[in-house]
């Protein structure tokens, strides 16, 4: 059976692990980091961060953050809007609040210099299941129980 660390705060959270985004950063820079902390944490933390950002992935499956998500990408399906949403999360707490209450403020957020594939960050939702996958060495994703 699996032990778990009590640990102060709440380090699971989207946009509470890694490092805050800086606009020159890259995806593999930020997945990265992330993995490094990711690594450090218990596998139900690991879990408990996945189920997070899927959460968060669907607070922010809206019809305003989907037209946000169309202007940059010269169009947006549905696996896009998902990567789209992944990006956003991965762009820390004020910066997904912010573009829930006002898509509009994505206009102020630093993109990058290839703003077709800066706003659009798939490898955001694998990393914990890779992660998670190294720790337990099972394949097929994050499983739910021990």
């Amino acid at each position: 059976m699996l032990q778990t660390r009590r640990r102060a705060g709440p380090r699971h959270r989207p946009g509470s692990l890694g490092r805050e985004p800086k606009a020159d950063d890259t995806f593999a820079a930020r997945a990265r980091g992330l993995a490094a902390d990711l690594r450090e944490l218990e596998i139900d933390e690991i879990r408990a961060f996945d189920a997070a950002v899927a959460a968060q992935r669907e607070r922010a499956d809206t019809a305003a953050l989907s037209d946000a998500a169309f202007a940059p990408g010269g169009g947006c399906g549905d696996d896009g809007f998902t990567d789209f949403r992944s990006w956003l999360i991965s762009m820390g707490r004020e910066a997904f609040e912010r573009a829930l209450r006002d898509p509009d403020s994505l206009g102020s957020v630093a993109f990058g210099p290839g703003l077709e594939e800066d706003c659009f960050f798939e490898e955001y939702a694998y990393v914990a299941t890779r992660v998670y996958e190294e720790k337990t060495g099972q394949r097929g994703g994050i499983a739910d129980g021990p």
